[in-house]
C-alpha cells in the first residue's frame, strides 16, 4: 500500500528530498494518533499532517533557517505579529463549564515507572481502576520518564535548556516510551484526562497530574516548585517531585519525597527537603490557604504505620553494608532505622504538621490503633517479602478535614493485590465540596 504524507503548500519548497523514509513512516503516524485517510479505489493511505508533525515522527533534521521560517509562519495568514483570534464561546459550552466543580475523587499513587506499567501489562488493571473509581484528579508519583531537552542528541551539559513539562522524543528508545504513553493516553478510559508533567533530566523520580476535563473545573494555577511566589511557578524541581495545582478553596500539594538513604550525601538532601516542606506549609498557613499535602512522604510516621516495627527500627544500612565500609553507616543515632522510619524523619515530620495546622487524615479517620493499611510493601521474594510499611499519605490543613469523606488505601495482602503492578497502592481521598461540607456541619 502507498503511503502520502500531506502537508500545507508553503511547506513543499522547504522539505527537500524525503521518498527516502515516506514508507517508514506509515506505522509511525498511527502509533502517534494520526488520523488516516484512504482514497476510494485506489490503494493509497493519505496522512494529513503539519511540518512540526513530519518533524516530530520521521526525525527530519530541522537546519536553522526552517527556526526562523516556523516561527513567521505561526499564523495562517502569515502576519508573526497578529494576535490569533479570540475563540468565539459557544453558550452550551459555558453551561457545562459551570457545573465543573474542584476534585472531589482525588488519587495518589507511586506507579515506580509509568512506561514499566504499560510494557509489563498492567494497562488493563489500570484502566479499570480508574474505570470503577472515576477519580476526578490523578497524581503520580516516580513516572520515570526523562524531559525533553533543546539538544536531544548532544551529551546534557549545565547550559542545556530543559522542558520538564514535556516527554522527550529525540531518540529512538525515547521515541518508544513517548508512543506508549501517548497510545495510553488516547485510551477511551484516560482520553478525558489531560496530563501535567514535572520530569527530572533523566528516567527517574519525575511527577504527573491527569485532570479529568469532563468532571473538573480547570485549576487556577500549577507551580512545579516549592518556592515563595516571587519564583515562578513554571521553574521546576531538578527531580521533577512538586505540583501544586490550586483550586476553588484549596490547593494541593503533590511530592515525590526524596528517600532518606544511609549515606550523608541522601540524609543532607533529605534534611533540605523537610526543610523547605516546612517553610512551605508555614507560608501556606499564614496565608489561610486551605491545603492538602498527598502523595509518596517516604516516612511512617508511627510504629502501627510499619508491618514489622522491631525490624525496621534496627536496621543499620543496606545488605552489602560490610562490603562497602563504615560510609553506609548511620551517622548518628537518629538515623538508625529503615529510611522512612527513622527517628529524625519522624520528628521533622511531625514539626511540619505542628507549625502547619495539619493533621494525618488517614488517622484521624481510623484511629491509631489500625494497622492494616500499608501503601508500600516488598517484592514477594527478597528481604522485604511479606513486609511493609504506610509511606504514602493525604495530610491535610485543620480547616480542611471536615470535608474529607474517606481515606482509602485501595491495596492489601502478601501478594500486593490492588497494587496495579507497582510496589505502592493508590491512595483514594473522597472529599465533599466547601457547600456540602459546611452544611453537614
Amino acid at each position: 500500500m502507498d503511503v502520502e504524507l500531506v502537508v500545507p503548500r508553503y511547506c513543499w519548497r522547504r522539505l527537500g528530498r524525503i521518498a527516502g523514509w515516506i514508507g517508514t513512516a506509515h506505522c509511525d503516524m498511527a502509533a502517534a494518533g494520526a488520523t488516516p485517510i484512504i482514497l476510494l479505489g485506489t490503494s493509497t493511505v493519505i496522512y494529513p499532517c503539519s511540518l512540526q508533525t513530519l518533524i516530530l515522527i520521521c526525525n527530519f533534521p530541522v537546519p536553522r533557517s526552517m527556526d526562523k521560517f516556523l516561527k513567521k509562519r505561526s499564523h495562517p495568514s502569515g502576519d508573526s505579529s497578529r494576535p490569533a483570534k479570540r475563540p468565539v464561546r459557544d453558550p452550551e459550552t459555558a453551561i457545562v463549564d459551570q457545573r465543573l466543580t474542584a476534585p472531589r475523587v482525588i488519587v495518589a499513587w507511586n506507579c515506580n515507572g509509568l512506561t514499566s506499567r504499560l510494557r509489563n501489562g498492567d494497562e488493563p488493571a489500570i484502566k479499570l481502576f480508574v474505570e470503577r473509581h472515576a477519580p476526578d484528579v490523578i497524581f503520580l508519583s516516580e513516572v520515570r520518564i526523562a524531559a525533553a531537552n533543546d539538544n536531544p542528541t548532544a551529551k546534557p551539559n549545565p547550559k542545556t535548556k530543559w522542558y520538564r513539562y514535556r516527554m522527550r522524543d529525540g531518540n529512538k528508545k525515547a521515541l518508544e516510551d513517548f508512543s506508549l504513553v501517548n497510545t495510553f493516553m488516547r485510551s477511551k478510559e484516560m482520553a478525558k484526562y489531560r496530563c501535567y508533567f514535572s520530569l527530572a533530566d533523566t528516567k527517574y523520580a519525575g511527577t504527573a497530574m491527569l485532570l479529568n476535563t469532563e468532571t473538573t473545573a480547570p485549576p487556577i494555577s500549577v507551580r512545579y516548585n516549592l518556592e515563595p511566589v516571587c519564583i515562578k511557578g513554571n521553574v521546576h524541581d531538578g527531580d521533577g517531585r512538586v505540583i501544586v495545582a490550586k483550586f476553588t478553596g484549596f490547593s494541593i500539594l503533590h511530592t515525590y519525597s526524596p528517600n532518606n538513604g544511609w549515606d550523608e550525601n541522601h540524609l543532607s538532601r533529605r534534611r533540605d527537603w523537610d526543610q523547605k516542606i516546612k517553610e512551605f506549609v508555614i507560608r501556606k498557613k499564614e496565608a489561610k490557604v486551605n491545603l492538602m499535602w498527598i502523595g509518596d512522604l517516604n516516612v511512617a510516621p508511627l510504629d502501627v504505620d510499619l508491618s514489622h516495627p522491631a525490624y525496621y527500627k534496627k536496621q543499620k544500612g543496606g545488605r552489602n553494608t560490610a562490603k562497602l565500609g563504615p560510609s553506609r553507616a548511620p551517622p548518628s543515632e537518629e538515623d538508625v532505622g529503615q529510611p522512612g522510619c527513622t527517628p529524625r524523619e519522624r520528628s521533622q515530620f511531625r514539626e511540619i504538621l505542628k507549625v502547619g495546622n495539619m493533621v494525618d487524615a488517614y488517622r484521624e479517620l481510623v484511629g491509631e490503633s489500625d494497622n492494616s493499611g500499608l501503601t508500600w510493601r516488598g517484592h514477594t521474594t527478597g528481604k522485604h517479602a511479606g513486609r511493609g510499611m504506610r509511606i504514602d499519605h493525604c495530610i491535610v490543613s485543620r480547616s480542611v478535614m471536615p470535608s474529607i469523606v474517606s481515606v482509602q488505601i485501595t491495596g492489601h495482602g502478601f501478594d500486593r493485590i490492588g497494587f496495579l503492578g507497582s510496589d505502592h497502592c493508590p491512595l483514594l481521598i473522597s472529599r465533599q465540596c466547601s457547600k456540602q461540607a459546611s452544611e453537614d456541619k
